[in-house]
C-alpha cells in the first residue's frame, strides 16, 4: 500500500498548483493532493475539502488543515515512506502537508513552485524548522497472536 501511494504521487510531479483544486495535470492544492492520491491508492474514502481562503494560515483561529488530517489519520513518530508530514506557517500548526517518499524528502503542492514538486525538507529553507509532525492514514495492521 505504501508503495502505491509513493507511485502514485509521484505521478502528480509537474502538476499546477491551484487553490482548493484537486485535479491531476490540471491544478491541485495541498490538500487536495493528498485526499486525491490516499483515494486512488483506496486508503481513505472521499474527502470533501473545506472552505478556506488562499491566505487562511496566515490570520486563522481555526486549524482548518489539521482538523482535516485528524479525521482520517493518526499521529505518527515514523516518517515511513506514504505517510503525510505536516508543517507550520503563519498562524497554525498545521498549514501545509506533503507525502513522505523518504525523509526528508516529500512530494507536495507547493504554491511557491506553482506546481507538485519533489522537495528536500533539510535544505529547502522554507521548510527548515517548519516541521510538525508525521501523520499515517494507513489502516492499522492486526498482530495475531498464535
Amino acid at each position: 500500500m505504501r508503495a502505491a501511494v509513493v507511485a502514485e504521487v509521484k505521478t502528480w510531479k509537474g502538476t499546477r498548483f491551484g487553490h482548493r483544486q484537486r485535479v491531476k495535470n490540471g491544478e491541485v492544492d495541498c490538500a487536495g493532493l493528498l485526499a486525491e492520491v490516499y483515494e486512488r491508492c483506496e486508503i481513505l474514502p472521499h474527502i470533501e475539502l473545506p472552505e478556506y481562503p488562499k491566505d487562511w494560515c496566515h490570520h486563522a483561529t481555526r486549524e482548518i488543515y489539521k482538523e482535516m488530517i485528524e479525521a482520517v489519520a493518526r499521529e505518527s513518530n515514523q516518517s515511513l515512506p506514504g505517510n503525510m508530514a505536516t508543517f507550520s506557517f503563519g498562524a497554525v500548526e498545521v498549514a501545509h502537508v506533503g507525502i513522505v517518499i523518504e525523509w526528508p524528502i516529500i512530494i507536495a503542492a507547493w504554491p511557491l513552485s506553482r506546481k507538485v514538486v519533489e522537495l528536500d525538507c533539510d535544505h529547502t529553507p522554507a521548510f527548515i524548522d517548519r516541521f510538525y509532525k508525521f501523520y499515517d492514514p494507513f489502516p492499522r495492521q492486526l498482530k495475531l497472536s498464535g
